[in-house]
């Protein structure tokens, strides 16, 4: 929402050179050991049989038994040959399969590249030939056949000796598919004995990419390498404005993991802040897991945030009753949160909100399974105001982030609890940036 104030003050929660210096010498699989061990009994991750929400049946991973996960696909990758330096390629949905093998590439001191699970054969070939991958993980068949036609365009294009992908781990292979090349992925990457982590942490340095991000997929991709000291340091910063105890707040992932943004959200803030996430692989459906999960933290593009609304709309269009209350309630909201917003609400506007919460807002919230959010983000493309001011007059605390994925996704943000600075140019703020300034920005 645009502030009706001009120009705030900036409060800065954490400066850069405090978080530095928090983060001085850490890495993903430093952090990732450092949750191991202070809670491995809690869920790190859910996923629903079948996946299916509405039956309610969920298998869980504690940080324990992530780590073992882990540990065991690690090994698998070194009998492949995976060490520091390579790269790995995974085509993989939003699964919990997904974070165990990312991880494992890590703690080999390796690079993990995601794929975009809708790129086409070009586009993945591009990627695979442009960052060296030596290994790719690709979840079902529908995936491989890509992988395997990428490939062989490559050889057939540039030879043999310019293609360095090795191998290819299939995952779930109901039929039993065979192919040169393609190994069994369960096997390799769960059937070994598990590598002792704490032994493996130091693979990785802070400096050392991490992950690798292909905003364009062309015929001429370029990679945006964010290294471990990237990552931890923006996936702490994020557990600064989370505030308070973040340990096993609840999220849902959902979003590609070839953007930085689920990567983010999904994975280093997970691991970082100790949240519980519930994977979802298939992004439709992600009305039916929030009425089954309830997160307390959730990021969304803005056409997530849309389609939730229209969800909402659509519901409350066969209730005329329900409808008059809530439009009604609406209408005397919009303003209450803006003044809200701006500090210049009363006592009056408190109790005037809560009448109409208990009345209109609160019951649609829970249908929506939108009643126990603590933080919710939108960023990744312009938001209407109008829609975020829609959402905080229903009692939604919807916050807009602005990112790019070279700082490791994110420069600046109006995040709730948090006052910033507004202009109109960002050059005329702090001049022209080169690639060490936007760091320093971020």
């Amino acid at each position: 929402m645009v502030l009706a104030t001009p120009l705030l003050s900036l409060r800065v929660a954490i400066t850069k050179e405090q978080l530095d210096r928090r983060v001085e010498g850490q890495t993903v699989c430093s952090r990732f050991l450092d949750r191991v061990d202070a809670d491995p009994n809690r869920v790190a991750l859910r996923t629903f049989v079948e996946d299916d929400p509405g039956r309610g049946k969920a298998e869980t991973w504690t940080w324990s038994e992530y780590a073992d996960h882990v540990a065991r696909a690690a090994a698998g990758l070194r009998m492949l040959g995976v060490g520091p330096g390579d790269r790995v390629v995974l085509l993989l949905r939003n699964i919990p399969r997904f974070h165990f093998v990312d991880l494992a590439v890590n703690f080999l001191g390796a690079t993990s590249v995601s794929v975009h699970v809708a790129a086409e054969p070009e586009e993945v070939g591009a990627v695979a030939t442009d960052c060296g991958a030596k290994v790719a993980v690709v979840e079902d068949a529908e995936l491989l056949e890509r992988v395997l036609i990428a490939r062989d365009e490559v050889r057939d294009r540039l030879g043999d000796t310019v293609s360095e992908l090795r191998c290819v781990l299939l995952l779930d292979n109901p039929l039993g598919l065979r192919s040169p090349g393609v190994l069994d992925g369960v096997e390799i990457l769960e059937g070994q004995r598990a590598l002792k982590l704490h032994d493996e942490v130091d693979n990785a340095d802070p400096d050392d990419p991490a992950t690798m991000l292909y905003a364009e997929t062309g015929e001429s991709p370029t990679g945006i390498e964010l290294s471990h000291r990237d990552l931890v340091r923006t996936a702490a910063a994020y557990a600064e404005v989370l505030d308070g105890d973040t340990v096993g707040l609840r999220a849902i992932s959902y979003l590609p993991m070839s953007h930085v943004a689920e990567r983010m959200a999904g994975h280093y803030l997970a691991l970082v802040a100790g949240l519980e996430v519930t994977t979802c692989p298939w992004p439709d459906d992600l009305p039916a897991y929030l009425r089954a999960v309830r997160p307390e933290v959730l990021f969304g593009v803005p056409r997530v945030w849309e389609v939730i609304r229209a969800d909402i709309e659509a519901t409350l269009a066969d209730d005329a009753d329900a409808q008059e209350t809530f439009d009604d309630a609406l209408a005397k909201a919009v303003p209450i949160a803006e003044r809200q917003e701006t500090g210049d609400d009363t006592s009056d506007d408190e109790i005037a909100w809560a009448e109409l919460d208990e009345d209109a807002f609160r019951l649609v919230r829970k249908r929506a399974g939108l009643n126990a959010l603590k933080r919710a983000v939108t960023g990744a493309a312009p938001i209407p105001a109008e829609l975020i001011g829609w959402y905080r007059a229903i009692g939604v605390p919807l916050a807009e982030l602005d990112g790019l994925a070279e700082a490791a996704g994110s420069v600046d943000g109006a995040l709730p609890d948090c006052e910033a600075l507004l202009g109109a140019d960002v050059d005329a703020l702090f001049g022209d940036l080169d690639d060490d300034d936007s760091d320093d920005l971020a």
